[in-house]
């Protein structure tokens, strides 16, 4: 193991005058070449050394010598160093304290010179020292200022310092996008930069040393969130000389927020802080606007929008139309444009209050117009609405005069026949009703003429009568005499030709002789006769007789025509039905069914006369007919049935015919559904069950967990051997060889561990040394079991000691516990390490897919005590000046008092000082603060250089004691080399 060497520098005593020929400045406790232009200080830095050495080379220091150091910002800090016994060495180490005296300053000068002259004497040696700035210090986590996904970020991490920095990660992660410490890095400055591309909170921890050796430990927790985004929906438009109003918003990134716009309508400005957006536009048109804002951290959002500013609105909307309207008349069509100004234009006209005359409409474009149906005078208001939405409304009247009055029936009246009742109307159109009829001339006799216009009566004579119908209505009566007339003849004919056989006719039978003799009246003997549409296999004589066998049935419409001498025709259309031939049953066979599920069937028959009525005996349980001829139930029991099945028609007719319908066993199943869960090394039981089928059953299983049986009737028992969810399949077989098959799963669950104990261990050990721990169980477990130890250590003081782990490496082991062991396959062994603290072991408990580790979890503590200091190893090498010792050991306390020496001489020779004590307490008191002791616990190595005024080989050997609060370590010797 490298270890860093920690440099005591002393100097032998000597007789002659002091001679300083070389002076060597550097930091306390520092390793390789020093910094960038030479040694440093740091100033107010704790992690940092704070003490320097000097190496003084020269003769004749038994007299002393003084060391000061001056800054640049306050002379009246200058110090001044004199031991207060001479020093017998040629070196000296000089603690700088305390760190104010250089806080401000930005380098020292060191000046050496004997005791006994001044500052200013020849003797005199100097050597500058810069002062490095104190990097920060950080108690907690720092919060750095939060950034946007996909904007640049750069903030500093820390101040202070000398560059270039190594920076190393500790623990993450850090942002993707922004720099990552692992593997360390090297950088000229302390920015953290970069474009970050994932949104989140991250926490992360580093490690920092300068040019200079100055450490320091930051926590750091940055915040990157979503872009910074525009929320507005589009920007409302506005009025030139109205006052305009919108406040701007945004979401995301780092408030407060800036604004800018840019295209904004004349006479409106934004707020830069607020977003809102105000004044008073003063120029109409469409204007684009650019909207930008920025967070404070400089991340942008922008947007695009389109306002319009409008002209105020157009003059009042009023109706030009004067009233009243032109008169109209009913029956003739009517069409007059209403007319409006002002407004915006894009006229939409309506009927605001009515109503208007009827048979006319104002349309949506100002036309009234329509047929009117009735003479009217009335009053109604009209409304115009323009393309703003302005409206007017005006008041109208309008007069409907009555159509002329005509007779429309015409001249020429049908011929009627003599003794046949007769009823004419004459029909009028316009004028006003109530209308007064009148006749001259000759009518029919037995006829005459009503006050309503009716000629009515029975026609006693034949020939051609002349008449004269005048006509008044009441609107002429009101206003003054005045009638209409029209001139009318009528011819009075011999009585019609008539069919006398009425319909229906008499219903005939398919397969059945059938006969009708078919005779008329009136017109002129002899007749002829002729028939469409008869039943298929009859026909229609001339004589009037329909005759044949029908082949078919149905009704059947028949047109039958007569005629006379005299060419005059009648038609009459006869209805006929033909019904079926005998009542037969059409269904060929009923389906079979099964137990328990629903049946199903429908009987149909032909001829007779529907509707039927069926009925039928036989049917399995749970079964039954409806009148219509629907099978239908849930058969009970199963088996082979003869239904006998009836069916009647409306005549009273019956039909029947026998069945064979076979209900089958119900389908086997297995109602089984789940089974339940169970434990590992537990005795397991559970039961199948099925239903349908012919019992009994027989049952077997495939893929059954390790440990279970399934027996043939259908009992699943044993005890499972391992955990998991397995599945499996479950067959059943009924006495008729049906087989059914399901999988099922069953979750087999580990039992609690039983208590764990570790064994092996002392509760206070010394450190330096090592133990084995093994763990066991109090009983058994059924299956294996990884305990993985961890190892936590808190040191009584300082830096953790990375020596602390167990013998296989790192702090964490796995021991394996067979399954139904109770005792760990392998042991472990436990490094104490060097340093005065408390190891705290802690066990998790994983089987086979499980964490089964018990709350709180197992854990073992072990007390590493304080103890004297040991010296692992003591060498003492000869030089041209004298002789250096190197002690290797460590200090369990982290501190040391004083080292103490014993040299002894050779044989025939005194020496001046046999023993010399030096206080190290400042010396190691920096060293265990410094980082830099952290890798090696309490370790150190202390090189001691010895000037020897003579012979270095006078001295044989040296014994060294070290000295802390806690004790003396024992000796240790070493021959000089």
């Amino acid at each position: 193991m490298n270890r860093p060497f920690l440099f005591l520098l002393f100097a032998a005593s000597a007789l002659a005058q002091p001679t300083i020929t070389r002076l060597d400045a550097f930091i306390a406790g520092a390793t390789g070449a020093p910094g960038p232009g030479g040694p440093a200080i740091t100033a107010s830095a704790p992690l940092a050394p704070n003490s320097f050495n000097l190496q003084i080379t020269g003769t004749g220091f038994n007299q002393g010598f003084v060391v000061d150091w001056i800054d640049n910002s306050n002379a009246a800090n200058n110090v001044t160093f004199q031991p207060s016994t001479p020093p017998t060495a040629t070196s000296i180490a000089v603690s700088v304290a305390p760190p104010s005296l250089y806080a401000a300053a930005t380098s020292i000068t060191i000046r050496v010179h004997p005791f006994d002259t001044t500052i200013t004497n020849a003797n005199s040696a100097t050597s500058p020292f810069t002062v490095n700035p104190g990097l920060s210090q950080f108690e907690g986590t720092v919060t750095l200022p939060r950034g946007s996904v996909n904007f640049p970020y750069s903030q500093p991490l820390f101040t202070g310092g000398t560059p270039p920095y190594t920076i190393s990660q500790e623990s993450g992660p850090t942002p993707p996008g922004l720099p990552n410490y692992n593997p360390t890095a090297s950088q000229n400055n302390n920015l953290y930069a970069g474009t970050p591309a994932a949104i989140g909170v991250f926490n992360f921890l580093l490690i920092i040393y300068d040019a200079w050796g100055a450490g320091t430990f930051p926590s750091y927790s940055l915040q990157i969130v979503s872009a910074l985004a525009i929320t507005n929906a589009p920007l409302p438009n506005g009025t030139v000389g109205f006052p305009y109003g919108w406040n701007l918003a945004a979401a995301n990134g780092s408030p407060p927020y800036s604004w800018t716009a840019s295209g904004l309508p004349p006479g409106l400005t934004l707020n830069a802080s607020t977003g809102a957006i105000g004044g008073t536009p003063n120029t109409a048109g469409t204007f684009p606007v650019a909207v930008q804002v920025t967070d404070s951290t400089g991340a942008t959002g922008s947007a695009q929008y389109s306002v319009t500013i409008v002209t105020p609105g157009p003059p009042p909307l009023t109706i030009a139309t004067p009233s009243p309207l032109p008169s109209g008349t009913v029956g003739v069509a009517y069409v007059f444009p209403f007319g409006a100004s002002g407004g915006t234009g894009g006229y939409t006209w309506s009927l605001l209050q009515g109503p208007a005359p009827a048979g006319l409409a104002i349309s949506s474009n100002g036309f009234i117009s329509g047929i009117p149906s009735a003479p009217f005078q009335s009053t109604f208001t009209v409304q115009v609405t323009d393309s703003s939405g302005q409206t007017a409304s005006k008041d109208f009247s309008l007069i409907i005069l009555p159509a002329p009055l005509v007779i429309t029936t015409p001249s020429a009246l049908p011929a009627a026949p003599r003794g046949s009742p007769l009823s004419i109307k004459f029909a009028v159109t316009g004028g006003v009703p109530p209308y007064t009829f009148g006749v001259t001339g000759s009518l029919p006799p037995g006829t005459s003429l009503a006050g309503d216009g009716t000629l009515s009566g029975t026609p006693v004579a034949t020939g051609t009568f002349a008449f004269r119908i005048a006509v008044t209505d009441s609107y002429r009566s009101a206003a003054g005499p005045g009638s209409v007339f029209k001139d009318f003849t009528l011819t009075i004919t011999p009585p019609p030709l008539s069919i006398s056989t009425t319909s229906p006719l008499p219903n005939g039978q398919v397969g059945v002789a059938y006969s009708v003799q078919f005779s008329a009246t009136g017109g002129v003997p002899p007749y002829t006769w002729s028939g469409a549409g008869a039943p298929a296999g009859t026909t229609f004589s001339p004589s009037g007789l329909l005759s044949g066998t029908p082949g078919a049935n149905g009704p059947f419409s028949l047109s039958v025509t007569v005629s006379d001498s005299a060419a005059s025709q009648a038609t009459v259309t006869f209805a006929i039905t033909v019904i079926p031939a005998a009542l037969v049953i059409t269904t060929a066979s009923l389906p079979n069914g099964t137990v328990g599920l629903a049946y199903s069937a429908s009987l149909a028959a032909s001829g007779g006369v529907p509707p039927y009525a069926w009925s039928a005996a036989g049917l399995p349980d749970g079964v039954s007919t409806a009148a219509g001829g629907a099978i239908g139930g849930t058969p009970g029991a199963a088996g082979k049935f003869t239904v006998a099945v009836t069916v009647k028609d409306s005549a009273g007719v019956s039909a029947s015919q026998s069945f064979s319908v076979t209900i089958a066993p119900p389908p086997l199943v297995i109602t089984t559904a789940s089974i339940p869960d169970g434990v590992v090394g537990t005795a397991y039981s559970a039961t199948f069950l099925a239903a349908g089928g012919v019992p009994p059953y027989t049952w077997s299983a495939s893929g059954l967990p390790a440990g279970l049986n399934l027996a043939s009737t259908g009992a699943l028992s044993g005890t499972p051997t391992a955990p998991g969810a397995p599945s499996f399949t479950v067959t059943v077989k009924d006495s008729a060889g049906t087989a059914v098959s399901r999988t099922f799963q069953v979750n087999l669950a580990l039992p609690p561990p039983p208590p764990l104990t570790f064994t092996g261990l002392a509760d206070n050990s010394n450190p330096g040394g090592q133990s084995r721990l093994q763990i066991s169980f109090d009983s058994a477990f059924p299956a294996d079991v990884t305990v993985v130890l961890t190892l936590a250590f808190k040191p009584d003081s300082g830096f953790d000691d990375p020596a602390v782990q167990f013998s296989t490496g790192g702090r964490t082991a796995r021991i394996t516990v067979s399954a139904g062991s109770t005792t760990g396959q392998t042991d472990v062994g436990l490094q104490l390490g060097t340093v005065a603290g408390t190891i705290t072991i802690t066990a998790q408990l994983l089987a086979p897919g499980q964490d089964i580790t018990p709350s709180p979890a197992p854990s073992r503590t072990v007390r590493i005590s304080a103890t004297a200091p040991v010296i692992s190893s003591i060498t003492a090498t000869r030089n041209s000046t004298g002789f250096t010792v190197v002690i290797v050991g460590y200090a369990s306390s982290r501190e040391l008092t004083q080292a103490s020496f014993q040299f002894t001489a050779t044989s025939g020779t005194n020496l001046q000082t046999g023993s010399l004590t030096v206080p190290i307490d400042a010396l190691f008191a920096t060293w265990y603060a410094s980082s830099a002791s952290a890798p090696f616990g309490s370790q150190f190595t202390l090189t001691v250089p010895f000037t020897v005024q003579g012979s270095p080989q006078s001295i044989l050997s040296v014994t060294a004691t070290l000295t802390s609060k806690v004790g003396t370590s024992a000796p240790a010797s070493a021959n000089l080399q």
